[in-house]
C-alpha cells in the first residue's frame, strides 16, 4: 500500500471513530502527491458548517493530537465569520486555532463568493498582512474561487503576492 493510501487509512477510521461528519479543521495528508486524496478521504466529510458562535469541537483536536504529523495544514474556515468580523478579531479568532492546534499550519482563509455574509476580502486580506507580519501566515485557502474570474482573479494574484512576500500587488 503506497504511504498515501496508508495515511487515509488512518486517519478515515479516525474521523469515523470520532463522528466527524463535517470537519471543521479539514487536513491534507503528509507527503500526499495523489490530488484525490483529499476529495476521496477528508473532503467528501465536509457539508459546509457555519462557524460563527460554534466553538471548535474538541473532537477535532482530539484527532489532531493523536494524528496531527500526518496532517500538513489545518482550514478552519475563517470566512465562515460574520461580516461585521474585523481584522483584529479575525487575527485573534486566528491565534485561538493557533492555540487549539499546535504545532499546525492554519490556514487563513476567504470566500470571493458574492456574499453580504462572510468576512468581507478586503478584511481578510487586511488580516493577512497581519498574520504575515507576524511570520504566522502559511498559506491562504481561497473559497469559490472561480466566482474572482471576472475580476481577473484579483485576491487570488494579491494573496500569492503577499504570500511570496512581494512589495507591491
Amino acid at each position: 500500500m503506497g504511504s498515501t493510501k496508508l495515511i487515509a487509512a488512518t486517519l478515515l477510521p479516525a474521523f469515523l471513530a470520532l463522528h466527524l461528519h463535517a470537519p471543521a479543521a479539514m487536513a491534507t495528508a503528509a507527503g500526499s502527491s495523489n490530488s484525490n486524496l483529499f476529495r476521496d478521504y477528508i473532503g467528501a466529510l465536509y457539508n459546509g458548517v457555519r462557524f460563527a458562535d460554534v466553538p471548535v469541537d474538541p473532537r477535532y483536536r482530539t484527532l489532531w493530537a493523536a494524528h496531527g504529523a500526518a496532517i500538513d495544514y489545518v482550514n478552519f474556515q475563517f470566512y465562515a465569520y460574520g461580516a461585521s468580523t474585523t481584522a483584529a478579531q479575525y487575527v485573534s479568532l486566528f491565534d485561538e486555532q493557533i492555540a487549539n492546534y499546535p504545532g499546525a499550519n492554519i490556514l487563513a482563509s476567504f470566500t470571493t463568493a458574492a456574499t453580504n455574509t462572510s468576512v468581507p476580502v478586503d478584511t481578510a486580506l487586511s488580516a493577512c498582512r497581519t498574520l504575515q507580519g507576524q511570520g504566522k501566515l502559511y498559506g491562504i485557502f481561497v473559497w469559490a474561487a472561480d466566482h474572482s474570474r471576472n475580476q481577473g482573479f484579483k485576491y487570488e494574484t494579491q494573496s500569492q503576492a503577499l504570500l511570496t512576500d512581494a512589495t507591491t500587488y
